[in-house]
């Protein structure tokens, strides 16, 4: 026998916030192994996301019931009704956040997560540990804790969608994140290969059909790009801007950065500090 919830006395804070671009009302998870069967008969004031990491839900969507697996996600719009329900026997987990602002409906729609249609981009630490942020700010409340929560939100959307179209090999999800925040330092192709449990040969095999570059050139591409950002933005020496991205050589990053872009570092620097 199945409990039947009713959505509007399980999640509160139902308001739609027009002070921020996206703001979040609720965020939280649900962990639970006997049946359930959850409705909202008049929908929510706000935006909900359902994001289902263990067990299964059957969710009612525009074309009838389907079933949503591990990996599966939701949008149910503001003022639309919506129903799910957990046949039981097996652990079932999975995240909600509830969130508005001036801009939600014209972001999420731009993230390509239509009303009521299911989508999966699987279960990814990168988006757990998204949702456990949104959930750890909201609940602790430290200063600015709703700006950070709107930069969170706007960045789990378009997470979600990346993933869900496929435009993220789930393969190269670790070592991304490590290139992206470590891209200063050595980084060799083994390593990153460890990261994913594949040789360095397969590794560059994905990587090539992913980005259509190898990682050493995708690297590159991000240094310069960072490159380009502190010459425009501060007064770093070519060799400071160097070393600042990861090149130990400034004569070799100008070289580099030539090549690449056409032009040389200074400039660069002069060709944008005279617009």
């Amino acid at each position: 026998m199945s409990r039947r919830i009713n959505g509007k006395g399980l999640f509160a804070h139902d308001a739609a916030r027009n002070d921020l671009p996206l703001a979040v009302n609720v965020a939280g998870d649900v962990t639970l192994s006997f049946p359930f069967d959850t409705e909202n008969s008049l929908g929510r004031h706000d935006f909900y996301l359902l994001y289902l990491i263990s067990g299964e839900l059957e969710v009612l969507c525009r074309r009838g019931w389907e079933k949503l697996k591990a990996g599966g996600a939701v949008v149910f719009y503001p003022g639309t009704p919506y129903r799910y329900v957990s046949r039981g026997g097996e652990v079932m987990k999975y995240y909600f956040v509830h969130y508005s602002g001036i801009d939600a409906g014209r972001f999420t729609e731009r993230c390509g997560l239509a009303d009521h249609e299911p989508f999966f981009p699987g279960v990814r630490e990168a988006l757990v540990n998204s949702v456990e942020t949104l959930i750890y700010e909201q609940m602790s409340k430290k200063p600015l804790w709703e700006l950070r929560c709107c930069g969170e939100i706007a960045s789990l959307l378009a997470e979600l969608a990346r993933f869900a179209a496929g435009s993220v090999d789930f393969r190269l999800e670790k070592s991304l994140g490590y290139i992206h925040r470590c891209y200063t330092s050595p980084v060799s192709v083994e390593e990153l290969a460890r990261m994913e449990h594949l040789s360095p040969g397969r590794y560059r095999a994905v990587f090539l059909e992913s980005f259509k570059k190898s990682p050493k050139e995708y690297i590159i591409s991000l240094r310069l790009e960072k490159s380009r950002q502190l010459l425009a933005d501060t007064r770093l020496s070519v060799a400071e801007v160097s070393e600042a991205v990861g090149f130990s050589d400034p004569l070799y990053f100008s070289r580099v950065f030539r090549k690449k872009l056409g032009i040389s570092p200074t400039a660069y620097r002069k060709s944008v500090s005279a617009q």
